[in-house]
């Protein structure tokens, strides 16, 4: 896994000349990415927001495997918003909707899960 470094994050590219998605860390085989990881905030005020962000991401995911640029292994770390209201309601609807396009998703917060994830 290449990390970024610095005060800037490095993101590494995955695609192709068509589309193509940015993650901050992707482990590449040769010139082929097989693993990426990403932080998704889903802890924001706006419900909507919630929803379209994780509609996004799943878009991104979608098209990736439809051009068959997809890495092998993707996971979301997710922020999540408190236990109740709208913005609990619209994170469950978003980690759905997330889990339906077959990637990983863990807790942001658990960085051990992230870690195994990084290391396997």
């Amino acid at each position: 896994v290449r990390p970024f470094l610095g005060d800037v994050p490095e993101f590494f590219r995955v695609g192709d000349d068509g589309f193509h998605v940015n993650f901050p860390l992707v482990e590449m085989r040769g010139e082929t990415p097989v693993k990426a990881i990403k932080a998704l905030n889903l802890a924001q005020a706006d419900p909507s927001k919630i929803r379209d962000h994780a509609i996004l991401w799943r878009a991104r995911i979608d098209k990736l495997r439809a051009r068959r640029t997809l890495p092998e292994r993707v996971l979301f770390a997710l922020s999540e918003p408190g236990p109740d209201g709208a913005q609990r309601d619209a994170y469950e609807e978003a980690r759905g909707d997330l889990e339906a396009a077959e990637v990983q998703l863990v807790a942001a917060r658990d960085n051990e899960r992230v870690l195994e994830f990084a290391r396997a």
